[in-house]
């Protein structure tokens, strides 16, 4: 009696996404889907802005302190900037100012752009060094880049701000604190006594108006040089921006997310862990120089 043939038992050893999928019927990626993780990745990118902006931009600010305040030396060392006629040049350091009342030593820089204040207070162009005949202008951030002026609305009439510069150290006393809004009077025009005008923004968050300090020199001002007309541009003058960031942003932002897309890549083709150490330290590093970038869209006082 012939035995029944028992039909050989087949095996597959497929993977199990090439045994689900025929294929004939790949799957389809779901456009919710990726609308969704693009949406997901611009909000990570936002948020991370705002933790650069109002958190790690100290440390830019304070690196930059560090540097100016041995440029400064230098610049005494080399009797430069004790010269009466000496007029610095934009981005160099002009002084150090201290105002013991709410804590603050910093190195001012001149210009007042969004990059020269990220660096420390910045002395407005036009106006008279600190120390010299004239109403000198410092502005300075409220809320961003160490934030060096965001006590100021703690000074009172009569407190104390020392500016020392090449030409010796001057005092001054507190005359007046208040908020400016537009159509107010200008404070930063020339006054006919000697004083230190400190501005940021005002509110801290939005700088659509200006808050001052004003202070009265205590003494004999230095001999004033005489300097060049200079042109002010809208943007260094505390409530506007400038426009010069877009080229930085665009370019640093395609070299982000061009890191994103190889790391990417290197996890599926090699492992994740590769391409979270190489990949993550690279986009970081080139977000933060877009993240600087768009900075200048800012305000100088913010």
């Amino acid at each position: 009696m012939a035995l029944p043939q028992r039909t050989p038992e087949v095996v597959d050893i497929r993977p199990d996404q090439q045994r689900l999928e025929s294929p004939n019927r790949q799957t389809k990626r779901n456009p919710r889907r990726i609308v969704g993780s693009a949406l997901i990745g611009l909000g990570c990118v936002i948020a991370l802005f705002l933790v650069y902006e109002f958190g790690l931009s100290r440390l830019t600010y304070e690196r930059s302190q560090t540097l100016l305040m041995r440029d400064l030396q230098d610049l005494v060392a080399s009797k430069e900037a004790t010269a009466l006629e000496w007029v610095p040049t934009e981005g160099q350091p002009v002084g150090v100012m201290s105002i013991p009342k709410i804590g603050l030593t910093s190195v001012i820089v001149q210009g007042t752009s969004p990059t020269l204040t990220g660096e420390g207070p910045g002395h407005l162009r036009g106006t008279p060094l600190p120390g010299r005949p004239g109403n000198s202008v410092i502005l300075g951030r409220r809320t961003t880049f160490g934030a060096p002026f965001k006590r100021l609305n703690e000074l009172l009439p009569g407190d104390e701000v020392s500016v020392s510069t090449g030409a010796g150290r001057f005092t001054y006393l507190v005359a007046t604190v208040n908020a400016i809004r537009p159509g107010d009077p200008d404070v930063l025009a020339s006054t006919p006594d000697n004083r230190l005008t400190l501005i940021t923004s005002s509110p801290p968050y939005l700088a659509t108006g200006r808050y001052v300090v004003t202070a009265v020199l205590k003494g004999l001002p230095a001999s004033q040089p005489v300097a060049p007309e200079s042109y002010v541009a809208p943007s260094e003058l505390g409530l506007a921006g400038e426009a010069g960031g877009l080229g930085g942003l665009v370019f640093w932002g395609e070299l982000a997310a061009a890191s994103v897309l190889l790391a990417l890549w290197l996890s599926r083709r090699v492992s994740r862990r590769v391409a979270w150490l190489l990949g993550a330290p690279l986009v970081m590093a080139l977000l933060w120089g877009a993240f600087a970038a768009a900075d200048r869209f800012l305000p100088s006082t913010l």
